[in-house]
């Protein structure tokens, strides 16, 4: 068991919902493929995706330990026949809990139906490969692909069809192309991968990036790619930069108006081969920060401040804007007048007023929801706020008159 990465079920699950908030995801235990995994309120889910992440990360075997009031008598038939699915499995049984171990993990397409859960019910047994098929999967070089045009460049085949477009748009800028020479006071890393170089050079007293610049991109498509990343990165804690620079070069590119292309967490590594590049050497980079200068904290507390016009409005003011903006957005979406509402606007840990609670009623479909949600955050971002997220609960009674009772 020794050679085998061993994971405390429990244990990783409380840490990622209590420290979410600031670590996001460097877990205390130095575990590579907790990087790409996802809870689930359901276990068994929750678990496979374990393995999904494990593939991911080139783990050849695990084991999962997990407790009896995790994974009850009833449920474990159907956890362990998914897990034979993936691999080959062993189970000890150790009283209050059982350790699970699978080796040669291998996800297959299958379409054999999992038992009867009481929390699920019947489901496809878990596979990548089907979600990825039915969600839109990363593509590759030289797949003909849907959505490319015959003239469009071909290292278009190598990025997701929804993140093409405004690809294409952002061609010509090169502000951050280029060389990085040694600067008075800052701390300069350089890291290179398949011929391409990023520099960055790091502020010691705060750990922010004052400048960072690439060179050796292999097309047009991977240069665009740096660009933005770089664009991003700079003038932020390299720890963010390190983080979350991945994640908001995707959200950049996304039309949020559209429904998204892929369901759940939208991995870079699922949007083609070219961003996971800029990700993987700024993390290298942070790493030989960290033994060049002695700062190793990981602890991630960097919220963006909005903007100062934003700031200045009192709460009931950028409340009073953003109901003006979702009254308009239900007249000309055909919408219900109060199939949605704005319940509250809540600050974040920094004690920014950025988070907009949407409420939303039976009146609205819930597939139709995420979308009308990305959209609205979309149209407030552009006109008040970059840094506003809305977040959304359900549901509340439509009649005013039961509503004013209540």
């Amino acid at each position: 068991m020794s050679d085998i990465t061993l994971i405390n079920y429990e244990d990783v699950t409380d840490e990622f919902i209590t420290t979410l908030e600031v670590n996001l995801r460097n877990h205390s235990a130095a575990i590579p493929l907790l990087e790409y995994w996802v809870p689930d309120v359901d276990p068994i889910i929750s678990m496979l995706n374990m393995l999904h992440a494990a593939e991911i990360t080139g783990e050849n075997e695990i084991a999962i330990r997990f407790s009896n009031d995790t994974v009850s008598e009833e449920m474990l038939p159907e956890l362990l026949d998914n897990f034979r699915e993936c691999g080959d499995v062993s189970i000890v049984d150790e009283g209050s809990h059982k350790t699970a171990t699978i080796c040669n993990i291998k996800i297959k397409i299958t379409n054999k139906k999992s038992k009867k859960s009481s929390e699920v019910g019947q489901r496809e047994a878990w596979s990548p490969e089907i979600l990825h098929r039915a969600h839109g999967e990363p593509a590759t070089v030289g797949a003909p692909q849907v959505g490319v045009e015959p003239d469009q460049a071909p290292e278009l085949t190598d990025v997701l069809p929804a993140l093409r477009q405004r690809l294409s748009e952002l061609s010509g800028s090169r502000a951050f192309e280029g060389s990085l020479s040694d600067e008075p006071g800052g701390v300069v890393v350089k890291n290179t991968l398949d011929g391409v170089t990023l520099s960055v050079c790091v502020d010691p007293e705060t750990h922010f990036i004052r400048k960072i610049c690439y060179e050796g991109t292999e097309n047009e498509m991977e240069q665009i790619i740096f660009e933005v990343f770089s664009d991003i990165s700079v003038n932020k804690p390299i720890q963010e930069a390190a983080d979350h620079s991945g994640q908001w070069l995707i959200l950049k590119l996304l039309n949020r108006t559209e429904d998204m292309p892929i369901k759940g967490i939208f991995f870079p590594h699922l949007a083609g081969n070219y961003f996971t590049k800029p990700i993987k050497m700024m993390r290298s980079i942070r790493a030989a920060y960290g033994k060049k200068t002695g700062f190793v904290d990981i602890e991630n507390t960097f919220h963006s401040k909005p903007s100062e016009n934003w700031r200045g409005l009192s709460k009931e003011e950028k409340i009073s804007k953003l109901n003006e903006t979702l009254v308009e957005y239900l007249e000309n979406s055909s919408l219900p007048e109060r199939s949605m509402e704005i319940s509250e606007l809540i600050s974040n840990v920094a004690n920014e007023d950025i988070r907009v609670v949407m409420t939303y009623s039976k009146s609205l479909p819930d597939n139709s929801v995420p979308r009308h949600l990305r959209r609205l955050e979309s149209i407030f971002r552009n006109l008040y706020e970059d840094e506003l997220d809305v977040i959304s609960t359900r549901e509340f009674d439509e009649n005013p008159l039961r509503r004013l009772s209540s």
